[in-house]
């Protein structure tokens, strides 16, 4: 009897791990098969036409800790520099897959977070964005960066709150070779309009800011049979998937179009479909009592276009757009004669010139940043500060503990910044690890960041 209890006990342990799904799998454009990475038998494999899955090779695991790595979280993968980056969205893990080396590696340093699901995740100048994700009960558009110095997500800052309810990969995507990302969110009138209107938006990634393209009336969707707003981005075009039937929008001629060309099961309800290169892939699984198979079609994304037939408009303009722009300018212009003036009344005095470009740095430091430095010069830079302390002493001790996560990584890196750009300081604050659990950190501060604050009299 204790030894029956001993084996339903070990099967009880084991059989999660031997039902985790696999996380890591992807549909390679150029061999037209789906390719997997088995966690169980650390073997990078490929599915045949008929459905069995074939080995290519094994791996060799590094840094990687099964249990770490939820059951239910599909990853991201990303072409990174002839490899593959893969990203885990809602767990902030990061891990690189190089084919050459034949190995599977783990890069970031952080732990379980929680906030980002099904967030909108890309690659721009060699770096990872993740913008938005659900979490926690809510949608937020927050925007981080994988940082591959210190192996950890950090936060940009957003010039700019709308929209208000959120972002996520179903309803937003980066638009192809421009520094923007289009989506669609629900308006505040959501709440109360039984009408549901929807925005249109743009994220410019360099000024960080939204800018409103118009309204949507969600009549549009219901007369299309479509379910909701969610769409695939194809380079410039967004695919409306729920269900998939052919409707696609171009933003730019604020159009939605319906595909009408020869290959009508392109796009169906049971396709998924896959975007590379100006080439749009459908891939559907058929299961049969004998095997599984795998169907591709391939279509030019301009002879998808050629042959569609205009439904409608997408969104109603914001009329108010101009009329703001045209008071901007007037504003724009009024402070660049008022800031010339000075310049063209001193242009021939160099002391008075001198004056207003002497100030080589900010006199003010982010904020926090002066009990910051001084918690180090009154204590010794050998007295490091944990998390919570550090919470602590931004005051924001009380807040969740995400929220705490998101102000500690801002003030970072304002303060980094402040001692770059003001004293070419690379990474005054220090993240030290901790030995007895490397998940962890402690924060420290360089000798010659104290010593150009207390030379500028900055504390």
């Amino acid at each position: 009897m204790y030894k029956l209890y001993v084996k339903f006990t070990c099967l009880f342990f084991f059989i999660p791990f031997l039902a985790r799904s696999n996380d890591f799998e992807w549909f390679n454009i150029k061999s037209k098969e789906y390719e997997r990475i088995n966690l169980n038998s650390r073997v990078l494999e490929r599915k045949n036409h008929k459905g069995v899955w074939l080995k290519i090779e094994k791996l060799t695991f590094s840094n990687i800790n099964l249990r770490d790595m939820p059951k239910s979280c599909m990853s991201r993968k990303f072409n990174f520099s002839g490899k593959y980056l893969f990203s885990v969205p809602g767990t902030s893990q990061v891990y690189i897959l190089d084919k050459k080396s034949k190995s599977f590696t783990r890069i970031d340093e952080t732990f379980y977070r929680g906030y980002n699901f099904n967030a909108l995740q890309f690659i721009r100048n060699d770096t990872i964005f993740s913008l938005g994700g659900n979490g926690f009960w809510l949608t937020n558009n927050i925007l981080t960066f994988f940082d591959f110095q210190t192996k950890e997500w950090s936060l940009v800052g957003n010039e700019h709150v709308k929209p208000l309810f959120g972002i996520t990969s179903e309803n937003a995507g980066l638009m192809k070779n421009k520094n923007e990302i289009i989506s669609i969110v629900n308006t505040e009138e959501h709440l109360s309009n039984s009408s549901k209107l929807f925005e249109l938006y743009l994220f410019n990634l360099n000024t960080r800011r939204w800018l409103k393209k118009g309204n949507i009336n969600h009549s549009v969707f219901e007369n299309l049979g479509l379910d909701s707003y969610n769409f695939i981005l194809l380079d410039d075009l967004l695919l409306f998937n729920d269900p998939l039937q052919g409707y696609f929008a171009d933003p730019q001629k604020n159009e939605i179009f319906k595909y009408t060309g020869t290959k009508k099961n392109f796009f169906n309800s049971n396709s998924k479909i896959y975007c590379e290169n100006g080439w749009a892939y459908s891939v559907t699984q058929n299961n049969s009592k004998q095997f599984e198979s795998t169907i591709t079609d391939s279509l030019k994304l301009e002879d998808i276009k050629k042959n569609a037939v205009s439904i409608g408009k997408l969104y109603n303009s914001v009329q108010t757009g101009n009329s703001e722009l045209f008071i901007y300018s007037i504003i724009g212009l009024i402070a660049v004669i008022i800031l010339l003036k000075p310049l063209w009344r001193f242009y021939n005095s160099d002391i008075r010139l001198n004056k207003l470009f002497t100030q080589k740095y900010q006199k003010k430091l982010p904020k926090g940043g002066r009990l910051f430095i001084m918690h180090f010069k009154e204590n010794g830079l050998e007295n490091y500060l944990t998390t919570d302390e550090l919470s602590n002493l931004l005051n924001n001790n009380k807040k969740a503990y995400d929220t705490q996560r998101q102000y500690r990584s801002h003030f970072i890196c304002t303060m980094n910044d402040f001692f770059l750009e003001n004293a070419e300081i690379k990474s005054a604050i220090l993240r030290i690890s901790l030995e007895d659990d490397k998940r962890f950190i402690k924060y420290g501060l360089k000798q010659e960041a104290i010593e150009f604050a207390l030379k500028n009299n900055l504390i």
